[in-house]
């Protein structure tokens, strides 16, 4: 058996209206007091303010209109700073927000400083393929050598895992690099940079898996 809705709301509204009324008293009687305050401390501030141009101009006489310039300044900022404290400073209302414009604003926040590029974990592993196959055709075809890991005394797992620890080493370089910057001009500077590294790794020079017998 609640009340009508309709008495709550007149009752709200009611209540809403006194609270309205009660701030803009206070609000009245708050400015009062700042302009009343203004008032009384004029004569102090401005002697103040002549006291201090006087020292910087080395006890000259001050000019009057320079001296209600400042003060009307400063009065601007304490009438500001008490209308701060009191509540009686007037904050204009927040211009209506565009929900097109919002909603730009908020994909903008959502992105990062970068835009991220679709690529999977296997593309850059056939990238790694692509730049070994380079090497091997261009030692089959130009060098008529194969691939030579050299090492002869090295073990075969050693071996593996050296050549498993290097696909893991690019696939940390080119994944995130890709994947922040595409295939860009740096990008491509380092893959033939790192053809070059592979292509002296597996040649038949010395290199770090092809050492001396004391390997």
């Amino acid at each position: 058996m609640g009340r009508p809705i309709e008495k709550i709301t007149r009752e709200a509204d009611s209540i809403e209206n006194k609270i309205t009324i009660a701030t803009d008293s206070l609000k009245r009687v708050y400015r009062k007091k700042i302009v009343k305050y203004l008032a009384q401390s004029e004569e102090k501030y401005k002697k103040k303010i002549t006291d201090s141009l006087k020292k910087i101009s080395s006890g000259k006489p001050t000019d009057q209109g320079i001296v209600k310039s400042i003060w009307k300044k400063k009065q601007v900022l304490i009438e500001d700073s008490l209308g701060r404290l009191y509540g009686t400073k007037e904050y204009p209302e927040p211009p209506p927000v565009d929900p097109d414009k919002a909603k730009k604003v908020e994909t903008l926040q959502k992105e990062k400083p970068y835009s991220k590029h679709n690529i999977s974990f296997s593309e850059i592993i056939w990238l790694i393929i692509f730049m070994t196959g380079v090497v091997g055709l261009y030692n089959f075809i130009i060098k008529r050598k194969s691939l030579n890991v050299g090492g002869n005394n090295v073990p075969g797992g050693i071996k593996i895992f050296l050549i498993i620890l290097l696909v893991a080493m690019l696939a940390y370089i080119f994944y995130p690099l890709i994947e922040m910057f595409g295939y860009n001009w740096f990008v491509w500077i380092l893959i033939i940079c790192v053809v070059l590294l592979l292509y002296r790794l597996f040649s038949e020079d010395k290199t770090i898996l092809k050492s001396d017998k004391d390997e």
